[in-house]
């Protein structure tokens, strides 16, 4: 993986990179159930995941796309009674990241 200012990224350190997102997003679920600032934890997520799509040349666009899509579509889940599926949302972008 390249950078578009020309770094190379070593699959080692790609495979990390997902990892740690995996992470982050996940951390999601404790950070509401815990009743902390998720919704500002969100907002940081979603700007570095923006980052990421300006920062390199190849990836999975339409990936990225459902996956910002899904986790801005997060904001509006703030009732309790929406924590199924604001699991359930948090979970499907994990499951996208490849």
């Amino acid at each position: 993986m390249r950078t578009k200012l020309g770094m190379e990224i070593s699959p080692t350190g790609e495979n990390k990179y997902k990892k740690l997102l995996i992470n982050m997003i996940y951390k999601l679920l404790p950070i509401r159930e815990e009743k902390n600032d998720w919704q500002n934890y969100l907002s940081s997520l979603i700007e570095e995941i923006h980052g990421f799509e300006d920062l390199f040349e190849e990836i999975d666009e339409v990936s990225v796309i459902r996956i910002l899509s899904k986790l801005q579509g997060l904001q509006t889940l703030d009732k309790e009674e929406d924590f199924y599926l604001y699991r359930k949302t948090v979970l499907e972008c994990t499951n996208l990241i490849k």
